[in-house]
């Protein structure tokens, strides 16, 4: 196990993600800031290709909201994974194992946040006892915070609170990420791409023109991806590593 893997996977996520969105949507964002000859309307003049491009917009958000969710599912294990191999090896109990252990103890989430589903936190401690070994606290509990991992749907706040309180990041460091809120409204807007219609489905256009903002979609997803890497992953290291 690597340390440097979430740093290596990360390049692979943004790689990934760019070239997808170069794939679908870069002509449009091309034609729209092109210094020499820009075209506010991005060479889109008919009903048809309003559709093309409306439907290239959900296909993205659907795709890279999977490739997010992949990676974060990815490092909050792969961290979890690394502390306990710390643990074995060297004997050593991090922050982030500790709270892991502890937090289960006592209910493994707060249902109070983020509309949790209380019986989560009521079925989640009844098979240990205050006399079980490390050892055999984190095979239970690795095993119960593998189901949340298989469960999960999304990259809301909700979803991310799944994830992410178990490893030892409060609700306060939680809610002070940038990603947090971002991809909140990035999973809604997803959500919406996958269960509205396209008729029916509401998309933000470049003011006073029915040309969908693509500078807007840009700058989010490039938001979304620096603030994993210089906020959720400085995090979780430094989680392991006290």
């Amino acid at each position: 196990m690597r340390e440097n893997a979430p740093k290596e996977f990360i390049e692979y996520l943004k790689k990934d993600i760019n070239e997808l969105r170069e794939d679908l949507l870069g002509k449009y964002y091309e034609k729209a800031n092109n210094k020499e000859e820009p075209d506010p309307f991005m060479g889109v003049e008919q009903p048809k290709d309003i559709k093309l491009l409306k439907n290239r917009v959900r296909a993205f958000y659907l795709v890279s909201h999977a490739e997010i969710q992949s990676y974060l599912e990815y490092i909050c294990d792969y961290h979890l994974k690394y502390a306990y191999k710390k643990y074995t090896e060297k004997g050593e109990i991090s922050k982030l194992l500790l709270f892991f252990l502890s937090t289960y103890s006592q209910g493994f989430i707060q249902p109070s946040y983020y509309n949790v589903d209380p019986n989560r936190a009521e079925n989640s401690n009844k098979k240990l006892h205050d006399t079980d070994s490390i050892e055999k606290r984190y095979e239970y509990i690795k095993k119960e915070y593998n189901k949340t991992i298989e469960e999960n749907n999304g990259v809301k706040k909700k979803n991310l609170y799944l994830l992410l309180h178990p490893l030892g990041i409060t609700v306060n460091s939680f809610e002070e990420l940038k990603m947090t809120s971002l991809l909140d409204e990035f999973g809604k807007q997803r959500g919406e791409f996958a269960h509205t219609a396209l008729h029916r489905t509401v998309f933000k256009t470049v003011p006073g023109s029915q040309i969908i903002d693509i500078d807007i979609i840009y700058k989010t997803i490039d938001e979304i991806t620096t603030s994993i890497e210089f906020e959720l992953l400085p995090l979780l290291n430094s989680l392991v590593e006290q």
